[in-house]
């Protein structure tokens, strides 16, 4: 999949990934009350076998809840928030863009990824990225899906499996994509569908 050019894990702050800063913190303490109360646009269950199942019910505040199963990232720069496994994998720190974060598992098995930009998307260009994401060398995609302001897209690339999850928001995209090995099917297989109900951008969001 294409990342920014500029997304990398940056080296360990004091207090920075698995401790106490604004990125690994729990969600009822990362999200202000406007994203406490964000209409939740966006929703959706996935199974890898092929057959998925997408849902508009606003489940993704409860998703970052679950605090003794999940973090809430929120990125106040671009206005979206991401709930990411804290107990299988680690918040990297802030990008030095401030669009993202990268979260990766201690074996190297699997790896979250979510980063934004400044961009306004008309129901054209959401078709243009959706098809575009399709094409890149050596994805084997499986599972495709176009909703009104967002896609979904999974496969295989690089004998890993692949779930990317593209979003629009008020003059914004973001976009998350969670990679890990099949041996690892068994353990984010079932949690997918919470990652990318999570996944939502303010509708109220103005750029600072």
């Amino acid at each position: 999949m294409r990342f920014p050019q500029d997304m990398h894990i940056p080296s360990q702050r004091a207090g920075g990934a698995g401790g106490q800063n604004a990125a690994s913190a729990p969600c009822l303490r990362a999200l202000s009350a406007s994203f406490l109360l964000l209409p939740l646009l966006l929703g959706g269950r996935h199974a890898f076998a092929g057959q998925a199942q997408h849902s508009g019910s606003p489940h993704g505040v409860a998703v970052c809840e679950r605090t003794d199963t999940y973090g809430c990232y929120t990125n106040h720069k671009y206005g979206y928030v991401i709930a990411w496994p804290k107990t299988l994998l680690t918040a990297r720190g802030e990008s030095a863009a401030g669009d993202g974060q990268i979260f990766t598992a201690p074996d190297g098995q699997a790896e979250l990824r979510c980063w934004a930009g400044f961009q306004s998307v008309d129901r054209q260009s959401l078709q243009a990225l959706f098809h575009r994401a399709q094409q890149e060398p050596g994805f084997q995609v499986t599972y495709t899906h176009l909703g009104k302001n967002f896609f979904v897209v999974s496969g295989k690339k690089d004998a890993k499996i692949v779930y990317q999850k593209t979003i629009t928001g008020r003059d914004i995209t973001a976009t998350f994509v969670l990679t890990y090995a099949p041996s690892r099917s068994a353990v984010f297989n079932p949690i997918v569908g919470d990652i990318a109900k999570s996944f939502v951008a303010s509708p109220d969001f103005r750029p600072q």
